[in-house]
């Protein structure tokens, strides 16, 4: 796992942390929407854009606000659909949703550093 992706990994954790503590303690209402805005435009989509391994920073940000926006939209649906809404509810999903990609993440680069190392 590279640097960069470290750096990203973390920033999605923290911005996700953020978000919901934001939330949940009532915290004056121009720095919750800031912090959850940031969360729903950036961080979804950064935590699989990762995935795809693309080196250009300016591309890396556009396709990750465009599968933030797109994940937030199916999030909305499904939860319209299911007779569920709830702003906070959603907010919540998405950031147990990065959660799962940043695991998925995590143990793909553990496995892969355990294969290098019982080939050396």
């Amino acid at each position: 796992m590279t640097r960069r992706q470290q750096l990203t990994m973390t920033l999605v954790l923290v911005s996700g942390v953020g978000a919901t503590l934001a939330n949940l303690l009532e915290v004056p209402s121009l720095i919750r929407v800031s912090v959850a805005l940031w969360f729903l435009f950036v961080c979804p989509g950064l935590a699989i854009v990762q995935m795809l391994h693309i080196e250009d920073l300016w591309a890396l940000l556009s396709v990750s606000i465009a599968l933030s926006l797109a994940i937030d939209m199916l999030c909305a649906e499904v939860m319209l659909y299911a007779g569920a809404w709830s702003p906070i509810g959603g907010l919540f999903a998405l950031v147990g949703f990065c959660a799962i990609c940043l695991t998925a993440q995590a143990l793909a680069a553990y496995a892969g550093r355990r294969r290098r190392m019982a080939r050396a």
